[in-house]
Formats: C-alpha cells, sequence, structure tokens
C-alpha cells in the first residue's frame, strides 16, 4: 500500500525514514506509464557530483579528467532518461510522487 505527499509529510521523521519514495511517470503525449525509485536519481547525482570532485582533484592528470567528464555525460544520460517516456522520448510528462513502506 502507498501513500502520497500529504499524507507523507505528516509523519514523524522517524517514521518518514520507514519509507521509499517512488515517482509515478505518465507520458502526457501517449499516456505511458513508468516508475523509478528517487534513490535511484539520488545516485545519479552523488556519483556525478564525486566524479567531479575527483576530476578536480587531479585537475593536472588530462586522462582523470577526460574519464570522470565521459563517465558523468554517461550518468546525465541515465538521469534524463528516467524522466522522459520510454516509448517516444518525451519530456512532457506527468510525475507524482508515491511512498512506499520499506519492507
Amino acid at each position: 500500500m502507498s501513500i502520497n505527499e500529504e499524507e507523507f509529510n505528516t509523519l514523524s521523521p522517524s517514521e518518514m525514514k520507514e519509507y521509499v519514495k517512488e515517482w509515478s511517470c505518465v507520458c502526457n503525449e501517449y499516456s505511458e506509464k513508468w516508475h523509478y525509485l528517487d534513490s535511484v536519481e539520488k545516485e545519479i547525482n552523488s556519483q556525478i557530483q564525486t566524479n567531479a570532485l575527483t576530476g578536480l582533484a587531479f585537475c593536472c592528470n588530462p586522462c582523470v579528467g577526460s574519464t570522470t567528464s565521459n563517465a558523468n555525460t554517461q550518468l546525465s544520460q541515465q538521469r534524463t532518461k528516467l524522466k522522459v517516456c520510454p516509448k517516444c522520448g518525451s519530456s512532457n510528462v506527468a510525475k507524482v510522487a508515491k511512498y512506499f513502506k520499506k519492507q
């Protein structure tokens, strides 16, 4: 059973930790439906930041800079892919957050 964002926001901080956030997406062009976990997007963003910091730490080494840049490009593409229609590639999408209790 899921709860919506309004219900989630009434929970205590300790209760909130018992839930995972899922995005329910619907393409406004083709009515295609798909879902993804918010944690997947957060992990991608975290990896992009880590790669950027690694690139800064090794700024004098062009091989590291090139590698992290290529990795970030692929990660950005993955992040974008989560948010666009898998059928038509449209970004005209309606998203609703749903929360599920961890099992």
